[in-house]
């Protein structure tokens, strides 16, 4: 029977590719059942129906851009 090398730790490359797939698809999930609110409750939340889809279009993390941007517009509300 021929040795089988199995490492006691899958790569650490991985174990990050997955916690972030695994937030990406949650993120995405979460974005995605605020659509079905209306555009005043969203307005109260501070965002937008075009914002969020525009954030569920993205290819990257969805919810960091949505926060970001919400950051930016507060910022220039301030000024």
């Amino acid at each position: 029977m021929p040795e089988l090398y199995l490492p006691a730790m899958p790569p650490l490359g991985l174990i990050q590719w997955l916690r972030e797939s695994w937030h990406r698809r949650t993120c995405r999930q979460r974005l995605a059942t605020l659509l079905d609110q209306d555009d005043r409750q969203l307005r109260d939340l501070g965002l937008t129906r075009p914002g969020i889809q525009h954030a569920l279009r993205r290819a990257d993390d969805p919810c960091r851009w949505l926060v970001e941007t919400m950051h930016e517009s507060e910022h220039r509300e301030d000024r």
